[in-house]
């Protein structure tokens, strides 16, 4: 996955939009606009899709879109933080070298399908008490944990993104 967490921003205000159209839908960096300032890096495969909004100078998530998931990676449990076993307060800040390699010292005037970055990483989508979060695959089977004795090898994350009830 080239989505690589290299640390945590401070929590900051956020907008979110929680309907049937778009089940997930969270701005964090709503003062970044400009398609210059952005990367994207999506997880897709016809099956499910989620956007990720990058801050281009800093490498802070900048939002997170849940556009599609399958039933199956939708899971209702009853502490979103309690799938992660650490936790960190704030915004997590992912390495910008995939998308540096990609444009070169080039600022400006870049083709913006190369500001995207596209994989298909599977990814369980959860709902709790205390929150909502999109949790990313580590790839290790998992026959138990947080979504129950039926997990998808999704109970094991790298690391999740989690809005939770204040």
């Amino acid at each position: 996955m080239v989505l690589k967490r290299v640390g945590t921003a401070p929590e900051r205000e956020v907008s979110r939009r929680l309907d049937e159209g778009v089940p997930f839908d969270v701005e964090l960096a709503s003062e970044v606009d400009s398609i210059d300032d952005i990367f994207y890096w999506r997880s897709a495969n016809g099956t499910y899709l989620l956007e990720v909004k990058i801050v281009a100078a800093t490498g802070m998530i900048g939002g997170v879109t849940l556009v599609l998931v399958p039933k199956e990676q939708r899971r209702i449990v009853g502490s979103v933080r309690q799938a992660e076993s650490r936790t960190d307060n704030g915004v997590p800040l992912v390495d910008l070298a995939p998308w540096k390699a990609r444009i070169g010292n080039r600022e400006f005037g870049i083709d913006p399908a190369v500001r995207f970055i596209d994989e298909s990483v599977p990814f369980a989508f959860g709902i709790g008490t205390d929150g909502i979060a999109v949790y990313f695959e580590s790839g290790e089977a998992a026959s138990t944990g947080a979504f129950g004795p039926r997990a998808p090898a999704h109970a094991q994350m790298p690391w999740a993104v989690i809005l939770r009830r204040r």
